[in-house]
């Protein structure tokens, strides 16, 4: 079994690696994407573990597992009795949908969390630093995505690099950043290891920006930043206060948003000046794609678009730059419902780790990354495979023993200068002197 498990946690990491590179091997050597071997391979060494496991972490892994399938049915609902074209939908969203399974399964505690957020980490320095050499033209890539320079300067282009969109990049880097200001070790600032990740994630946001010139990469993480100053602040306070102001700024944040849709044309005229006419053309262009957006979804709104339609518009629907007006096109307000319970059982589960000493610190930047994510996902597709393994990532905090905060849930290890160590977390207390 130890055996089995220590190999489950090697091929992990490998997939988490290979997925901003897959399919760049891929394209050059004519293969199905190496992640997309290891994926299967991974879900079934965790369903095979997880049974195993206590059982409050069986029940929340299968609890995870129960929303993601009925998302997947729910989505597709309105072809059902189409033939192939449902098949072939049902099988697209289960390779996608199984991206955010495989963590939950296989990150089974604190020390591999802690692991696989470096390694998140490295993913993000690896797609900021690659947008920039492929902006200014010193890598070239299979498929590449320019547009002109919104900064005004001709040899500096607009890039994506390797990941697939600036909106999975900008929930990579939120979490990154976050990551290296309040993860566990900060106490260690000494270590050098520690001191170059942090450099390296700073220069990753300067040339991350410069290469890809995104207001979504900008603002998500602006937002994942004043959450966590907001957090920090809130510390001391109780866990209803944070969830509550999390939720009314969430709530401030819709409406927001709403009245962006409302006034659209004038805010983009007004902002027009602001990277150049080509930035507001992609502006104007989103409007153009949600208005359309709007009259698909009051056609159906309940189950979405029906076969007729699909086969009409289905590029068009699955290239609507913002996550819930893509869903409710294709899958309808259920399939919305289902995405809303499955987020907010992500949120709660975040919510409820910051009450246990272990996960505190974990639970900051998880909650900075899910603010991140609220904000992403308003600006582009989403629910591609990067988007599904990050907040799988998360997802899997919840699922991690301990569940509960108690002292005995606590290993505590006292040393000569008085530090008490939970798990991966040092927390500094003062020794009691001897009577």
């Amino acid at each position: 079994m130890y055996v089995v498990q220590s190999l489950q946690k090697k091929l992990f990491v490998l997939w988490l690696l290979l997925l901003p590179i897959s399919w760049v091997v891929a394209s050059h050597i004519s293969i199905v994407a190496p992640d997309k071997m290891l994926a299967p391979l991974l879900i079934v060494l965790g369903v095979a573990s997880v049974f195993r496991a206590p059982p409050e972490r069986t029940a929340r892994v299968v609890v995870f597992g129960a929303l993601i399938v009925l998302l997947l049915l729910v989505k597709q609902l309105s072809f059902m009795g189409s033939g192939s074209i449902y098949w072939v939908l049902i099988w697209d969203d289960m390779v996608k949908f199984g991206y955010f399974m495989v963590p939950v399964l296989c990150i089974r505690d604190l020390s591999q969390f802690h692991k696989t957020s470096w390694v998140v980490t490295l993913i993000a320095i690896a797609g900021c630093i690659s947008a920039f050499l492929v902006s200014i033209g010193l890598l070239t890539l299979p498929v590449e995505r320019f547009e002109e320079s919104r900064l005004g300067v001709e040899s500096l282009r607009k890039a994506i690099g390797l990941f697939p969109s600036y909106g999975d990049l900008a929930q990579y880097l939120a979490f990154a950043v976050l990551w290296v200001i309040v993860s566990p070790g900060r106490q260690r600032s000494s270590d050098k290891k520690i001191k170059v990740m942090r450099y390296l994630v700073a220069v990753s946001v300067v040339v991350g920006l410069l290469g890809t010139q995104s207001r979504n990469v900008l603002l998500s993480l602006l937002v994942a930043l004043a959450v966590l100053w907001m957090y920090t602040r809130l510390e001391r306070a109780g866990v209803r206060v944070k969830t509550g102001l999390i939720l009314g700024l969430t709530g401030v944040f819709i409406v927001f948003m709403g009245v962006i849709a409302v006034f659209a044309s004038d805010i983009v005229n007004a902002l027009s000046g602001l990277g150049g006419q080509y930035a507001q053309n992609t502006a104007m262009a989103r409007l153009d794609q949600y208005a359309l957006a709007w009259k698909i979804i009051s056609a159906s709104p309940l189950l979405g678009a029906d076969l007729t339609t699909y086969q009409q518009l289905g590029t068009f629907i699955e290239g609507i730059h913002n996550m819930w007006l893509r869903l409710t096109a294709h899958g309808g307000l259920l399939s919305v419902l289902v995405m809303a319970v499955l987020l907010v059982r992500v949120f709660y589960g975040v919510r409820d780790a910051s009450r246990v000493p272990e996960k505190a610190t974990y639970a900051k930047v998880a909650t900075g990354y899910l603010a991140a994510l609220v904000v992403a996902v308003e600006f582009y597709v989403g629910m591609g495979e990067m988007f599904w393994v990050l907040l799988g990532i998360v997802a899997s905090l919840s699922c991690i023993p301990p569940f509960h905060s108690s002292p005995a849930a606590a290993v505590e290890i006292s040393s000569d200068n008085g530090r008490k160590e939970f798990g991966d977390s040092r927390i500094l207390v003062p020794r009691k002197r001897a009577l």
